[in-house]
């Protein structure tokens, strides 16, 4: 009997411990799970059940079934899982509920492995995910594991299709949150497969945030010793995207050789060399057969495979560099690889289409080959030749590929231009040779007018790019001397046999001076521009019967510059049963003001809230140009109270102005940060933001803006702008301008949206006559109500607390704005965020 009590009391007591560290481990790890599901942000959500130790050791049958590592097979209420438990001690605890807590905000990805479930009864949590019938992807790879376990080895097309869909699960982790996310894991082994051989990422333990306004972060220890560690990282401990660029690199490499990274059997490397150098270096010149998987160069896939692989194996080099700012980003890997995995369907395509066409054969032949990049360009020959340079020997500025030579060039550029039509090479959106060639042979509709004809245009095409390439072999091998002023004539030589008539447009000196900006503009956004003659555009506007100006006498006061009472004048149209606006330009805008907005109008044409520019007309003395329509009016006519009194408009409400805003600071942030030299606009203001038919704002009216020269922090402002309203008080002061004009100009349309008022003509505030708006804002609005300030059908509206936080916070940014010291006003990237900040402001 009292054995019986002993043995019953310690039995009980042994429950009571493990009962009690079920819940101590419980509330330890529920807090902390709890916690960084609390501060993740972003976070889709999705069903993550609680489940007991109990419930794991019956569905594992006491962890029975080892797939490999800590991974065990098991079954839950009918369906297959995937249980995830580590040995204690192997893995903190915090380390593993990062892991969970990451892939349940990327679970919504149909590339990561999704988690079902965890349990926090344990020391260290045990999480639960979906199946993954068909193992690691390194068992179908490595030839080392193929042959071990005799499988079959994964086809060349399907390796390349889990490339891009793992490529695309981390250009998400890096852009779909506020704050990147770095995986730092990034391998062979943390790639599963489900039964279809759809990638699912896995292993998040180590992945970090980069903190707010950083570039970098501290990232694990333990990382900076093993194999999958960047360079820099070794180095400093600092992680950025570019680490998980360069572990996708060695992805790339061992999709490409089917060799382990860790353990090398066919290649020849030494023991101390690892695959990244031994590619780097060793593998420079070697046949890419040499290189590749023995398994892939068995598949049938011709030309279009062996294209596949030197450009994966380009692409793997790329994102291996060791300087981490010539690795590209891994959305720019994305997009390349999408390409990449389109080459055997798409140069099928392209020989059918090259084939029917009425073409000379040599012709054929030239495109055929521009568009598979294998002419002997610099870029192609330097490795099998060691050419000292591989710059192109037209213009001497880049590397040559085909790309660059036949539509990038400066010399390309002015013998595409200088056809009888004045054709804008850069209006054919190309990121490749084959995408130009296929531009070409299947042109699109915006391409051709009711006067040419397909085959005419593929004629002109063929015959220029068959000019460029003879002048590039004479100036490369004959030591021809350039004569860039020759090239018109040479080209319009090569018409000589067509019917000139047919395609032949009147170009004055104007369209010289274009071509001449066009030439040296850098960073254009391709867009279908037009050159419409005089006759296509009275017939559009019924001989410009449809008009209205844009400015009225207060800015013609203002600006001091628009002498005889001549302002822009823009007419209504329709062209090929669309609607749009057409520019009669001013006598006081000279030739080149004229030229630069169209330039700088098509270089930012590809932006949603400019103005998008359809073509010009260079036959009448000053530049006639052509945008889209835009429905309803000025921003102006919407907001100024003496406007919308006049025309009797409905007064646009809070949220619309917030928006706009927003909008219109993203399109200068761009204009200073997306170009090789800032682009600053100069005259940001009401009258130069029209709206569509949705209210979608759009800039305009860039005959003033100016690039700051390579070096330099300012430009020289142009000459009749220092006295305008528009000047920033540094630059009346030197007539130099930087960035921060832009920024003084956006501070004053900030104080127009919230007030109504017009700088200009001032009705409602109580303004002396020689202030202005600005200087009111700084000085006699201190201690006033913001109702007192505010367009009072703004107060009308119902808001709440948050439209008075809103209106306080953008009073504010637009009072740093307006700063008289430029350094102490923000940049336009920094308004922007302010301003997406604000607008989340929740009623």
């Amino acid at each position: 009997m009292r054995s019986w009590l002993r043995n019953h009391f310690f039995k009980r007591t042994e429950e009571r411990k493990e009962t009690e560290e079920r819940e101590r481990a419980f509330l330890e790890n529920g807090s902390l799970l709890l916690e960084k599901l609390i501060i993740s942000c972003n976070a889709k959500p999705i069903p993550i059940r609680n489940f007991s130790a109990q419930e794991l050791r019956q569905a594992t049958n006491n962890y029975a079934n080892r797939q490999f590592w800590n991974w065990y097979k098991g079954s839950l209420e009918g369906r297959m899982v995937f249980v995830n438990r580590f040995p204690d001690n192997e893995l903190s605890a915090d380390i593993m509920i990062n892991g969970l807590v990451i892939s349940a905000q990327m679970s919504g990805h149909s590339n990561v492995l999704k988690p079902i479930g965890y349990c926090l009864e344990t020391p260290f949590p045990i999480s639960v995910y979906e199946f993954p019938a068909n193992g690691m992807l390194a068992d179908r790879v490595y030839v080392s594991h193929v042959t071990e376990r005799k499988h079959q080895p994964m086809a060349w097309g399907s390796r390349l299709k889990i490339a891009r869909q793992i490529a695309h699960v981390i250009s998400y982790l890096h852009t779909a949150f506020s704050r990147p996310v770095l995986h730092m894991f990034i391998n062979m082994g943390s790639i599963l497969l489900d039964e279809y051989d759809v990638p699912k990422l896995i292993d998040f333990f180590y992945s970090v945030s980069i903190p707010e306004g950083e570039t970098d972060v501290e990232a694990h220890k333990i990382l900076r010793h093993s194999s999958l560690c960047s360079p820099e990282f070794q180095a400093s401990g600092k992680a950025t995207e570019k680490n998980d660029v360069y572990n996708f690199g060695q992805l790339l490499l061992e999709l490409l050789t089917g060799e382990d990274s860790s353990q090398i059997t066919r290649l020849p490397i030494g023991e101390d060399t690892s695959l990244v150098e031994y590619m780097h270096n060793s593998a420079q010149g070697r046949s890419i057969n040499e290189i590749v998987d023995p398994a892939i160069l068995t598949e049938e896939g011709g030309v279009s495979l062996d294209q596949q692989l030197q450009a994966v194996l380009e692409l793997a080099l790329t994102c291996t560099e060791e300087d981490p700012h010539r690795r590209p980003t891994m959305v720019d890997v994305t997009k390349e690889l999408r390409r990449i995995e389109r080459f055997p369907r798409v140069a099928e395509d392209l020989w059918g289409s090259l084939r029917n066409l009425k073409l000379n054969e040599r012709f054929k032949m030239l495109l055929w080959r521009i568009a598979n990049d294998i002419l002997p360009t610099g870029a192609r020959m330097k490795q099998p030749c060691e050419m000292e340079t591989t710059c192109c020997p037209l213009c001497k500025t880049e590397e040559e590929t085909c790309l660059h030579l036949f539509k990038s060039c400066l010399v390309a550029k002015a013998a595409w231009f200088s056809s009888n039509w004045g054709f804008c090479i850069e209006s054919l959106n190309a990121n490749s040779s084959y995408d130009l060639i296929k531009s070409i042979v299947i042109p699109p509709a915006h391409m051709l007018n009711e006067q040419v004809t397909k085959e005419q245009f593929v004629l002109m095409a063929a015959k220029i790019m068959d000019y460029i390439w003879r002048l590039r072999n004479q100036v490369m091998f004959e030591n021809k001397k350039l004569n860039f002023q020759a090239i018109p004539f040479k080209i319009s030589q090569q018409f000589e046999e067509q019917d000139s008539a047919s395609l032949k447009r009147k170009v004055s000196i104007d369209g010289r001076m274009l071509l001449e900006k066009l030439i040296v503009s850098c960073n254009a956004k391709p867009i279908p521009i037009r050159i419409f003659s005089a006759q296509e555009l009275r017939q559009a506007t019924d001989n410009y019967a449809n008009g209205q100006y844009l400015y009225g006498d207060k800015l013609q006061q203002a600006t001091d510059n628009y002498a005889n009472g001549q302002y822009l004048y823009r007419n209504k149209g329709s062209l090929e049963g669309q609607m749009v606006f057409i520019n009669q330009s001013p006598e006081y805008l000279s030739i080149p003001d004229l030229i630069n907005d169209l330039v700088i109008s098509t270089q930012m044409s590809g932006h949603s809230n400019v103005l998008k520019l359809k073509g010009c007309c260079l036959e009448t003395p000053c530049l006639i140009t052509v945008y889209e329509f835009a429905a309803n009016g000025k921003l102006a006519d919407r907001v100024y109270v003496s406007h919308v009194t006049e025309r009797k408009h409905q007064p646009m409400a809070w949220g619309s102005r917030l928006k706009i805003a927003r909008q219109i600071a993203h399109v200068i942030s761009y204009l200073h940060t997306a170009f090789s030299r800032p682009v600053i606009h100069m005259t940001v203001n009401m009258r130069n933001i029209l709206l569509d038919e949705y209210d979608v704002p759009k800039l305009s009216h860039f005959f003033y803006s100016v690039s700051i020269p390579e070096g330099e922090t300012d430009v020289e402002a142009h000459e009749d702008f220092r006295n305008s309203f528009l000047s920033s008080p540094e630059c009346k002061a030197s007539g130099k301008a930087t960035e921060k004009n832009d920024v003084y100009n956006f501070g004053q349309l900030l104080l127009e949206l919230l007030t109504g008022e017009d700088s200009l003509e001032i009705t409602r505030l109580p303004i002396e006559e020689d202030s202005s708006l600005v200087a009111y804002m700084h000085n006699g609005v201190q201690g006033r109500s913001i109702n007192e300030i505010v367009d009072p059908a703004i107060l009308a509206e119902e808001g709440g607390v948050s439209l008075d936080q809103q209106l306080q916070a953008v009073l504010e940014l637009a009072l740093t704005c307006i700063e008289e010291d430029p350094h102490r006003r923000p940049t336009m990237v920094d308004v922007t965020k302010e301003l997406w900040r604000i607008e989340r402001f929740v009623p």
